[in-house]
């Protein structure tokens, strides 16, 4: 368990420091924030910072799903990719009570403009752990698009050491 949170650690820190290498030099003061802000506003749409969502784990068995994500714009791995810390909860019901898995991933997304009818597709990938049952490994791949300006449908993929989970979900912007 001590290794999975080391690594956990090491890979979050590591997206971090590549993400403070790659940012602007400018330094930052409350209005040097107010100008950043000014003309990332004025280069494209603003984007949200909390997103809620819920859907359903579909294999290997069905459950629900419910969380939330906040988007990470300084930590990058390239151009044209930003950050997200997803922070997931899967609950699964049946006669013999109910048993939750938290997962918590730092991803990596990019998205692109000319989506089917005019709607913005993303895509990426992520790391992070599956809690519950004890601490396991997670690596997650993620496709979606933008159905309007406050919803989104996603699918998520996690791959750990013991099972695959595919997860169909919609994203509320908030």
């Amino acid at each position: 368990m001590l290794n999975v949170r080391t690594l956990l650690c090491a890979t979050a820190l590591s997206i971090a420091a590549i993400g403070a290498s790659s940012a602007e030099t400018t330094p930052l003061t409350l209005t040097g924030l107010a100008k950043f802000n000014n003309i990332k506003a004025a280069q494209a749409a603003p984007m949200v910072p909390f997103t809620v969502h819920a859907g359903a784990m579909v294999t290997p068995r069905g459950a629900l799903l419910a969380g939330g994500d906040i988007d990470l714009p300084s930590v990058t791995l390239g151009k044209g990719f930003t950050g997200r810390l997803d922070v997931d909860a899967i609950f699964k019901a049946n006669f013999g009570g109910v048993n939750t898995l938290t997962l918590v991933t730092i991803d990596q997304i990019s998205s692109t403009t000319d989506g089917i009818s005019g709607h913005n597709v993303y895509y990426g990938g992520g790391l992070g752990a599956v809690f519950g049952g004890g601490t396991k490994f997670d690596g997650k791949l993620i496709l979606g698009t933008e159905l309007t300006k406050r919803f989104s449908a996603e699918v998520n993929v996690h791959f750990s050491s013991s099972k695959t989970l595919v997860c169909l979900l919609t994203r509320i912007h908030i």
